[in-house]
């Protein structure tokens, strides 16, 4: 998801998505005091001012988790043999 935003009060102007090879274009918006939100799942979300034409790369975020919780239920239907 790409978005931009008028400064300085941060009000969404457009949004759009990038294609398969990660491009993007806004046509017809100048560039002067807006900001650029670039995200994607699994990948930090990226936010600066925008020029009229630049390159943005996102960097991965691994998200562990610090503690795994494995719960066991029993069943309440008594086990039978055919």
């Amino acid at each position: 998801k790409v978005a931009i935003y008028s400064l300085p009060d941060s009000v969404l102007i457009a949004g759009t998505t990038a294609n398969e090879q990660g491009e993007f274009t806004f046509p017809n918006y100048n560039s002067v005091n807006k900001l650029m939100k670039v995200s994607y799942n699994g990948y930090k979300p990226k936010m600066f001012r925008t020029l009229p034409e630049q390159h943005v790369r996102l960097r991965d975020v691994l998200t562990m988790p610090d503690e795994l919780a494995v719960k066991e239920t029993v069943s309440s239907v008594p086990e039978r043999k055919i």
